[in-house]
């Protein structure tokens, strides 16, 4: 990417800064959405600890790629991260989080080796191939809210 930035092709740097750049930022999002629903999961309504705003954050950055791969995975990520205090964070449980993620990914391009293990939980255990086949990148199966 360097030297094509440096060569002023900004055609080729786009595609570099698409491909490598961009997909690694959004790796990261993930993990930390799926870390702050194990340590959220932990915690009881009306708590004030600082991973739930983190969690919320998190969630919401990842939220209208998760959107676009799969709508119903989305509702289980927003209403499980969605800053009430008055309820006890991520409800469903971290496994209700990981699941949602693990359909969403192929819609995100994102291989859930990539994603990694932690606590000995991974997105990788359930995950269903890159799509489903038909060239968009999706999968026809959804999660159970």
């Amino acid at each position: 990417g360097r030297d094509l930035l440096a060569d002023q092709d900004c055609s080729g740097a786009s595609t570099v800064i698409e491909k490598e750049v961009l997909s690694n930022l959004l790796i990261g999002m993930v993990q930390a959405t799926l870390f702050y629903a194990v340590e959220n999961a932990k915690l009881s309504s009306n708590s004030k600890a600082f991973e739930i705003s983190s969690g919320y954050v998190f969630s919401r950055s990842i939220l209208p790629l998760v959107q676009l791969a799969n709508a119903t995975s989305a509702a289980i990520i927003t209403s499980n991260f969605n800053f009430d205090l008055t309820v006890k964070p991520v409800a469903a449980g971290s496994d209700a989080i990981y699941t949602a993620v693990v359909f969403a990914l192929p819609g995100m391009k994102i291989d859930c080796d990539s994603i990694g293990i932690y606590q000995e939980k991974t997105v990788c255990a359930a995950a269903p191939p890159l799509g489903d086949g038909d060239g968009d990148g999706d999968v026809q199966e959804n999660p159970t809210p």
